[in-house]
């Protein structure tokens, strides 16, 4: 890695402020041998938030940043919570299940998404027949980067209300 930053993410100034975490996210950077970079974001996005426009402003920085590494032909992978569906049914009644905006999204990105397992659980109750699942989580990737896997690690929700997803990749020297 050549370089690593973190962009503070807009949040609540209003007193949810202190219930909700520092939000942010880190890019990495990394020189590839055909001259290339590629940039590996990590990101956790606000979850029990009303305020719908921060949760916009939110994706919006994060698209925009990701956007100008693509249009510049380098290799884009974020990965992270989004806390916004992105593979199966969403419950837009819950602020951390609503569908994920991907119209919004440069035509040069696209959603990689497992479709094996759920990825999360909601945690107000004890994990069972009654607990909401979903994938959350998973992969924002330029197209010049080709998936050749992605899957939810299912382990029941042993560790946090998460399952591990992870994706094989490799990068595209068409592009």
């Amino acid at each position: 890695m050549t370089q690593a930053t973190r962009y503070r993410l807009p949040i609540e100034t209003n007193f949810n402020k202190f219930f909700d975490l520092d939000r942010a996210f880190s890019v990495s950077e990394v020189t590839v041998d055909n001259g290339k970079k590629l940039f590996i974001y990590n990101v956790h996005l606000s979850a029990f938030i009303k305020d719908e426009v921060i949760q916009a402003a939110q994706l919006i920085k994060l698209f925009d940043n990701m956007k100008a590494h693509a249009d510049a032909g380098d290799y884009v992978i974020c990965g992270g919570d989004y806390n916004h569906v992105l593979s199966g049914e969403a419950h837009p009644e819950l602020t951390w299940m609503k569908p994920f905006p991907t119209a919004k999204l440069s035509h040069k990105l696209r959603v990689v998404a497992p479709t094996n397992a759920p990825s999360v659980r909601s945690n107000g109750t004890a994990y069972g027949d009654h607990s909401t699942l979903g994938v959350i989580d998973g992969f924002l990737v330029s197209e010049n980067i080709k998936s050749l896997n992605i899957k939810t690690i299912q382990n029941d929700f042993k560790s946090s209300d998460h399952n591990p997803v992870v994706m094989t990749f490799e990068l595209s020297t068409s592009n």
